[in-house]
């Protein structure tokens, strides 16, 4: 994995870290209590704590399920004018590598895919969004992402600042 990619890892880590972090807590009491109770081996205690492991643990997935959905979504327009630009590009070239062409063929395709990808998406996510307007929260609309000079990159949100330090490849 290249430097940048790493970044980008690194800056996806934190914003999950962040966003779970009510759930993931939640979840890291629950098999703590989980925990406690099979040393003290009640077995109504244990069945008691075992399913709220479990929900707390079905909570924790949903969790990441939508945030990853989330910021799919608010990167599937920047995608797809890349890829788009990528194709007019190949299409312009007469000096095509066989795997330019190979590229320039499929792009199509991976375009078309992209763009239905985002309104089975936004159906996903919309109840999911009007479920929580209705509880007055506020789905994360963004997270600040600011790219500096080759090597460094830095996510910044409002109580976790990751960066990513990486050498220049090249």
């Amino acid at each position: 994995m290249n430097a940048r990619a790493q970044a980008r890892n690194a800056r996806r880590q934190a914003e999950m870290l962040e966003a779970c972090a009510t759930v993931s807590e939640a979840h890291d009491a629950a098999k703590h209590a989980y925990r406690e109770a099979l040393a003290a081996g009640d077995a109504r205690q244990i069945a008691e704590t075992r399913k709220v492991k479990a929900d707390t643990a079905h909570r924790l997935n949903q969790t990441r399920r939508w945030l990853r959905a989330e910021k799919r979504l608010r990167d599937l327009p920047g995608q797809i004018s890349q890829a788009t630009s990528k194709l007019e590009r190949l299409r312009a070239s007469t000096d095509l590598t066989a795997e330019d062409a190979e590229l320039r063929d499929s792009l199509p395709k991976m375009i078309a895919a992209m763009q239905a990808e985002s309104p089975r998406l936004e159906a996903m996510l919309t109840p999911i969004r009007q479920g929580l307007a209705g509880m007055g929260a506020v789905a994360p609309s963004h997270v600040d992402v600011t790219e500096q000079r080759p090597g460094d990159a830095t996510a910044a949100m409002p109580s976790v600042k990751a960066t990513a330090q990486a050498k220049e490849v090249g």
